[in-house]
């Protein structure tokens, strides 16, 4: 196993994935090489293709195997972009509905009410109704 570098993105549900097919030439020994390649990535090309997730594109270190292909495809942020891209509407959603099952299933008080309401609302506060969408603010790590 070795570590090598690769160009990522952000898909349409909210995971960071490969953005090119997984071999080991589209991973690079050295950050440097893997940036100049990003940089060669058209970016009329880059929008024609990821649309509003060409914003994005970062490259990262990923584990591969000896010969070049990387161990998997999805990856977790990396530190120093983490929360710092905005989630889909989707992925948002997904989050907010894997939040209410535990929260429903919490002892019932006024607190946990509220806070159920709350976290409902979040996804419309945040990215509008589907007749009038909004771009939410880009999420940002916690100290």
């Amino acid at each position: 196993m070795k570590t090598m570098f690769a160009i990522t993105h952000v898909n349409k549900d909210g995971m960071r994935q490969l953005t090119f097919s997984n071999q080991g030439r589209n991973h690079y020994a050295i950050k440097e090489e893997a940036e100049k390649a990003l940089q060669l990535f058209e970016p009329g090309l880059r929008a024609e293709i990821l649309g509003a997730r060409a914003d994005t594109l970062v490259v990262m270190p990923v584990e591969c195997y000896d010969h070049g292909d990387a161990v998997g495809i999805y990856f977790d942020e990396p530190k120093e972009v983490l929360m710092a891209s905005t989630l889909t509407r989707g992925g948002y959603q997904q989050l907010v509905d894997e939040d209410l099952v535990w929260l429903r299933g919490q002892h019932r008080t006024l607190e946990r009410n509220h806070i159920i309401m709350i976290v409902e609302k979040s996804v419309e506060l945040l990215y509008g109704t589907p007749e009038n969408p909004k771009t939410p603010p880009p999420m940002r790590p916690s100290p």
